[in-house]
C-alpha cells in the first residue's frame, strides 16, 4: 500500500499486496502446520468429507489422488489429537 501511495503505480501496489499475503501465509504455516509427511498424516475426516467440512474442523485438506491410501483430510502438525472416550 505504501508503494501505491508513493509511486501511484498499480503494478507496485499489486506486488506489495502479493508480498504481504505471501509473508502472512508463511507465518501462519509455522505453527499448526499442514506440512506433514505422508506417513505421519492422521485421518481427521470420514469417507465423503469435502474440503469445506474438513477445514471447518480445523484440519488440513490436500487431495492425494483417486485411490490413495494417504488421508486427504488430516490433523495439523502439532500436539496429537485427543483420544476418543
Amino acid at each position: 500500500f505504501l508503494f501505491f501511495c508513493t509511486f501511484g503505480g498499480m503494478k507496485l501496489f499489486v506486488f506489495a499486496v502479493w508480498c504481504l499475503v505471501a509473508v502472512a501465509g508463511a507465518m501462519a504455516s509455522e505453527d499448526g502446520s499442514c506440512n506433514v509427511p505422508d506417513p505421519q498424516k492422521q485421518d481427521c475426516g470420514y469417507i465423503g468429507i469435502n474440503q469445506q467440512q474438513c477445514e471447518g474442523k480445523g484440519c488440513c485438506w490436500v487431495p492425494e489422488g483417486q485411490g490413495s491410501a494417504v488421508p486427504w483430510c488430516y490433523f495439523k502438525n502439532g500436539p496429537s489429537p485427543p483420544s476418543p472416550p
